[in-house]
């Protein structure tokens, strides 16, 4: 189980808090965004909401609570603190007023990560990286090059030893990163990169909408369920008996939602509300599970794709999701790939919208199923990517009552692709219960349709699943 803490975004105030010294630069800062700062750091924080207080605090490695009291008056506040390891930690902190203590409630949270962009093209969150140890290293030895780093742990996977480094505001990461690869003590360090949600592509597929979504039944358990790591969810009634559960990797107290509309597409599809253009519906009720793992801006990183992979994990998901790829190549999210697989888990990836033939992940991932986009008559959509990691193709046209960077209607792209072959194992899994991911896989690859060259090919895999493979693989 992952012991990832939950983290807000800096906002106009740049905080910094290593164990009892914090450093806070605000110059008429709302109170909650300095908070949101803070709590970045793992500290649960809880405020009145009546409270509506401008601030400006300028203060460098000052004691937390000195600091703490000088941000927050004339109100009241109580820190709580934990010993890890014989070092006192701040765990939480709560801002009222005086006299109103009982009036707290857990921090309002609206976050998105602090995206830059890497000499080399790459994308990954400002002053932050994630490394794991090499073997034998102390946790003595840990925390000194922690404390010659200047650097905060916080968040850790103990699963997969995955620290996640805070560094002070405006460090050059690439350049840590260089000078920490040949560090004996570490394994790898990368920084924590973050990918973008794929390209919306509206398509005129037809030239009306369908008269209603197809009805979708209740699942008769929990079990089982298909894991959805997306934009989010929009609980629209023909949702609500399929969807069992429901987290947003940002806001993990909150109600799930979807500021883009892609997750909600994806969740249609696999509920069966949605069938593509080519595609078959199946009797199978199917337990959703619906994850927001990017921000509103349309970013995730790879720590927080791990937390959202430890949720679905933790909640019984035999098929995840990910109708999204980047070309940036991360050994920890190999890691993760190669995690969810080895607790019993089917990972299913979109190619790419984007003919390049270059390698997309974590579908090109080993052992992960990459997915093309064939029209609605069976030919490969033109903008599918190929190449040999690809490993099939499905219906990748759908006709939506939500629309993702532009209106309701018909969309093409190997995100509905992959969220229809998602759905499709996951009726497997409910019809064979007792079959193991090998075994699902086996059949898949004996049901899909032969198209293109004869055998495995790159612009369709092992072949089509088309309503036809849909109904040998479910017989």
């Amino acid at each position: 189980m992952s012991l990832f803490f939950f983290l807000p975004p800096v906002q106009g105030s740049e905080v910094f808090l290593k164990g009892g010294a914090i450093s806070i630069q605000a110059e008429q800062e709302d109170l909650r965004d300095v908070l949101q700062a803070i709590a970045e750091f793992g500290v649960r924080v809880e405020i009145d909401p009546q409270i509506n207080q401008t601030v400006t605090l300028d203060v460098r490695e000052t004691d937390v609570e000195e600091a703490i009291a000088e941000l927050v008056h004339p109100l009241g506040y109580a820190l709580v603190w934990t010993m890890t390891n014989d070092t006192a930690r701040l765990d939480a902190l709560r801002v009222f007023r005086i006299g109103q203590e009982v009036e707290v409630r857990p921090l309002a949270v609206n976050r998105n990560l602090n995206v830059v962009r890497g000499w080399n093209g790459t994308d990954f969150v400002a002053d932050e990286l994630l490394l794991t140890l090499a073997p034998g290293t102390t946790l003595d030895a840990f925390q000194l090059l922690l404390s010659q780093l200047g650097a905060t742990v916080i968040e850790a996977h103990p699963g997969l030893g995955i620290y996640r480094l805070r560094f002070p505001p405006g460090t050059n990461i690439e350049a840590l990163v260089a000078q920490l690869i040949n560090n004996t003590l570490i394994r790898h360090v990368e920084p924590n990169y973050a990918y973008r949600m794929p390209t919306g592509e509206y398509a005129p597929l037809s030239s009306t909408l369908p008269s209603g979504l197809r009805e979708v039944n209740a699942p008769a358990s929990t079990g089982n369920s298909l894991a959805i790591l997306d934009s989010g969810l929009t609980l629209l009634p023909e949702l609500q008996q399929a969807v069992v559960g429901a987290y947003d990797s940002f806001d993990p107290q909150g109600e799930i939602s979807d500021p883009a509309g892609h997750g909600t597409q994806m969740a249609l599809i696999a509920s069966g509300a949605v069938v593509p253009d080519g595609g078959v519906s199946s009797s199978e009720a199917i337990p959703l599970i619906a994850i927001r793992a990017f921000d509103s801006n349309g970013y995730t990183s790879t720590a927080e794709l791990l937390r959202a992979m430890d949720y679905a994990l933790d909640h019984s998901a035999r098929v995840i999701n990910l109708s999204w790829g980047t070309e940036t190549d991360s050994e920890l999210l190999r890691r993760i790939s190669a995690y969810a697989q080895a607790r019993g888990a089917i990972v299913v990836a979109s190619a790419g919208n984007e003919a390049t033939g270059k390698p997309v992940y974590p579908a090109a991932y080993p052992g992960v199923l990459a997915i093309g986009a064939v029209n609605p008559d069976g030919g490969v959509w033109e903008k599918s990517n190929y190449g040999e990691f690809l490993d099939l193709a499905a219906p990748g046209g759908a006709v939506f009552p939500v629309g993702y960077n532009g209106p309701a209607g018909p969309y093409m792209g190997t995100s509905a692709a992959a969220a229809y072959t998602s759905k499709t194992i996951a009726s497997y899994f409910t019809r064979y219960p007792d079959a193991t991911p090998q075994q699902a896989l086996d059949a898949l690859a004996e049901a899909v349709t032969d198209a293109g060259e004869p055998g495995k090919d790159a612009h369709y895999g092992v072949g089509v699943l088309d309503a036809q493979a849909t109904q040998r693989y479910l017989q």
